[in-house]
């Protein structure tokens, strides 16, 4: 009996062994790791903002919450952004689809041209989104040049006056994605 008690408080020291912290090692660890997290974070802007002027020739600028990109150079700009709005240069006759998101968007312009990239998202099927897309174009006086379908994706190329693009919408993670691209 005695025996018994015995190896039960053994077995018992045995466990609170196992679920005592090791030793602060392991604080020490996670210290240096949530250091090292911080620091790469810091330096990856620093070293990116380096990186884009180097590799441009141009001066980069990351505004505060580092959701917009610029770089500038002597004879063009480029600047990307998550979500955010329409940019300032998008046609004002250019239909949006109503139940989108804008995730992204980035703008460059050059000597004479200028180009827009805008990406949505929306829960409405691409069939649907088509359909608007293709009604409200050629409403707004853009003539529809291609409309192209495979499987899942659909292409649709427009061009009004000097302007001109083309949409593409596809699902992805059951969302639909309108991605539009237009040269000004």
């Amino acid at each position: 009996m005695a025996e018994k008690k015995e190896k039960e408080k053994e077995t018992k020291k045995e466990k609170e062994k196992e679920t005592k912290p090791k030793s602060n090692k392991l604080v020490l660890i996670l210290a240096i790791l949530g250091a090292v997290v911080i620091g790469v974070t810091l330096v990856g802007r620093f070293a990116y903002r380096t990186f884009l002027s180097k590799t441009t020739g141009g001066i980069v600028d990351v505004d505060k919450e580092g959701e917009r990109i610029t770089v500038k150079s002597e004879k063009t700009e480029f600047s990307v952004e998550e979500g955010g709005e329409l940019p300032e240069n998008f046609p004002k006759d250019f239909p949006t689809y109503p139940k989108a998101e804008l995730t992204s968007s980035w703008t460059a312009s050059g000597d004479e041209t200028e180009a827009l990239s805008l990406v949505w998202e929306t829960n409405d099927s691409t069939d649907k989104v088509a359909a608007y897309y293709k009604e409200k174009l050629t409403e707004s006086g853009w003539k529809l040049s291609l409309t192209a379908e495979v499987e899942d994706s659909i292409t649709l190329a427009f061009e009004k006056n000097d302007m001109g693009g083309f949409i593409g919408i596809t699902t992805e993670d059951s969302k639909t994605i309108i991605s539009l691209t237009l040269g000004l």
